[in-house]
């Protein structure tokens, strides 16, 4: 893919579908004249068919690697040799699931590494995710996504990130309660609990959240067997602007349900007026549910609501809705 010096014309091999329906090879032919240029190499979708390059450690001022979607029977190690490489993403790299990360990635100072669907965290040991937490990584790492990887236990190494701000451990991942240790991580603004479609969470209860202070953003969809309540000591993240939880409550019942705790936080929680800057006002909240029950009652102005001084009383969820939107300047994406 990459020759030693990178400034001749090199080769590599592609599976093409021709016009004629005739599957075959096809030669591309590739030029860098310039390879200290090549800041960020993506693929998405791309069947490599041979082992990744070890020329490219040729790059040497490369940044960012991103593949996705694209098979790989293994983590190719030259990456680790890429001294100014920060951001990292191998997600869904093969059609089986790679059970470790490279020694040689401990001297990485990777920004964000991100590897759902590729590595097996079942053991903790064996896969290196307590020796990567325990690593240089540890101090420089703001995103790291790790959904899907079979884990069931969090490591106690994971405190040790220390300038975290971006961390993802829903979809196939086995934890039925949120890792308390998470609560350590003061410097996170955005948390995922949550999955999509595909791999559906196993998470059912919240751990407190009293440490969060930085939080920003909540995200827990599909996650169908999640508690209606929010997470314990939520009050303490004053900063929260965004809850993401489409397709969890499912039934009307539990939309319902988290509608009214929903309410009776904010009521509690956040000032009836001001700019909403404030803490729990102006926030963009997703519930939505594609199965198409919509919480129960007429979206209206409850008995008794005096915009800025009273909330009135809202006899259903809908009417708690009309408040949250009118009275406090919230966003909420709900099925109607």
């Amino acid at each position: 893919f990459f020759s030693n010096n990178l400034t001749e014309t090199t080769t590599t091999q592609a599976r093409h579908n021709y016009t004629n329906t005739i599957v075959g090879d096809r030669i591309i032919k590739i030029k860098f004249s310039k390879p200290d240029k090549i800041l960020v190499i993506k693929t998405q979708y791309v069947n490599l068919y041979a082992e990744f390059p070890s020329e490219i450690s040729n790059l040497v001022n490369i940044n960012e690697i991103s593949i996705n979607q694209s098979s790989l029977n293994k983590i190719p190690v030259s990456m680790a040799s890429l001294p100014t490489l920060r951001k990292l993403l191998l997600s869904a790299i093969g059609t089986a699931i790679i059970n470790r990360i490279p020694d040689e990635f401990l001297a990485l100072k990777l920004e964000s590494f991100i590897f759902s669907s590729s590595i097996d965290l079942a053991d903790l040991n064996s896969s290196n995710i307590i020796k990567f937490l325990s690593s240089g990584n540890a101090l420089t790492l703001k995103v790291l996504k790790m959904d899907n990887c079979l884990m069931s236990i969090m490591p106690d190494e994971i405190t040790n990130l220390s300038v975290i701000e971006e961390l993802s451990i829903g979809s196939g991942n086995l934890f039925q309660i949120m890792p308390e240790k998470l609560n350590s991580l003061v410097t996170l603004k955005k948390l995922n609990v949550g999955a999509d479609a595909t791999f559906a969470p196993n998470i059912r209860y919240w751990s407190s959240v009293s440490e969060l202070i930085n939080l920003t953003h909540l995200f827990f969809s599909f996650a169908v067997n999640i508690e209606t309540t929010l997470p314990p000591d939520l009050e303490n993240c004053r900063e929260l602007k965004n809850i993401a939880c489409q397709n969890s409550f499912t039934t009307t019942e539990r939309i319902d349900e988290f509608i009214t705790k929903l309410y009776n936080f904010i009521e509690r929680n956040a000032s009836i007026t001001g700019l909403n800057t404030l803490p729990f006002r102006g926030m963009t909240i997703n519930c939505i549910s594609s199965t198409g029950n919509p919480p129960t009652g007429t979206f209206q102005s409850p008995t008794g609501y005096v915009a800025g001084s009273n909330n009135g009383t809202p006899k259903s969820p809908k009417e708690m809705l009309w408040v949250l939107i009118n009275q406090y300047g919230h966003t909420i994406t709900y099925t109607a």
